[in-house]
């Protein structure tokens, strides 16, 4: 299993998020028919090989995770419901062994020229072991 796929089972399996979100969590991009918030979108950023002393091989992956709301105030909500669904995870997802799971930032946040729509990004580093 990937690390976009193991954040995309655990924020689908928060039930705090899933409420609101419904099945609007996705890997990559939204499918064009998806118009109603919120919407969380993982986004693979990058992949950095590293060997261990004991020769195991660990990734370093890089991940953006957007929060796509009709509200400033409920993006803000949802996206700290994010945080609080991934701070500190750990453990085994298929074959892949999920070692940490930090954030790096908070990202940032704009409103899209629809005036409609506000994003919020956070940007994580996880290390795995395949």
């Amino acid at each position: 299993m990937v690390a976009e796929e193991i954040v995309l089972q655990i924020l689908s399996q928060t039930a705090e998020i899933v409420e609101e979100t419904a099945d609007r969590i996705f890997c990559g991009m939204i499918p064009q028919a998806v118009n109603i918030y919120p919407i969380i979108v993982v986004d693979l950023v990058a992949e950095t090989p590293t060997r261990g002393q004991g020769g195991e091989c660990y990734e370093t992956v890089q991940l953006q995770i957007s929060i796509l709301h009709s509200t400033y105030g409920q993006m803000t909500i949802l996206a700290n419901k994010v945080r609080t669904a991934l701070y500190g995870i750990e453990g085994v997802y298929g074959s892949t062994e999920l070692i940490s799971c930090i954030i790096e930032s908070t990202g940032l946040e704009s409103n899209y020229n629809d005036g409609v729509t506000f994003v919020k990004s956070l940007d994580y580093k996880l290390i795995i072991n395949k």
